[in-house]
């Protein structure tokens, strides 16, 4: 059988139609692949130095806190365990229980630049370890685990007391 110069013309447009969408669905697949590799972040790099962004309260764990640095602490400087400038990188915490990365274990030993969701009241912060210390003993009943910066403190709304504040907060991996 036969087919019409017509029918030809209908079955060289259903091809051409279906080459089409295929090159289309190719384009936008490494147009994607593309997007991702330069747009892709660093979750451990921290917010942009000198800012703290603030999220919605958090429901970790509860640990003992305590804040450090700031003016009125002179047994801290501005410059952490990592050697990291903490006024340059104010979303800043430091994991408590021992005097080096090894051996302050509080929160089981986190890697350097582990994110965690800190909460205070309705406040919620993400911050970054970037400092160790030995800690103390318990406070509210809770084990002491973590300092907080003064400034990430501040921004949680915890008064800052001379690097003598201590209290609760939870604390939270983030998604």
């Amino acid at each position: 059988m036969r087919r019409t110069p017509r029918a030809r013309g209908g079955v060289v447009v259903v091809v051409a139609a279906i080459g089409g969408m295929a090159l289309v669905g190719v384009g936008a697949a490494l147009l994607g692949l593309l997007l991702s590799v330069f747009t892709q972040g660093n979750d451990c790099a921290g917010s942009p130095s000198g800012s703290i962004r603030l999220g919605p309260p958090g429901k970790g764990q509860l640990v003992g806190a305590t804040e450090y640095g700031g003016p009125g602490d002179p047994s801290s400087g501005t410059v952490g365990s990592s050697g990291a400038n903490l006024v340059q990188n104010p979303d800043s915490y430091a994991e408590l229980g021992g005097d080096t990365f090894q051996t302050a274990t509080a929160m089981g030993g986190l890697p350097y630049l582990t994110p965690l969701r800190i909460t205070w009241g309705n406040r919620s912060a993400v911050a970054y370890k970037r400092d160790i210390g030995l800690g103390g003993g318990p406070i509210d009943g809770l084990p002491r685990s973590i300092d907080l910066w003064w400034l990430l403190a501040g921004q949680l709304g915890i008064p800052y007391e001379n690097g003598l504040w201590s209290g609760p907060v939870r604390i939270e991996r983030p998604p």
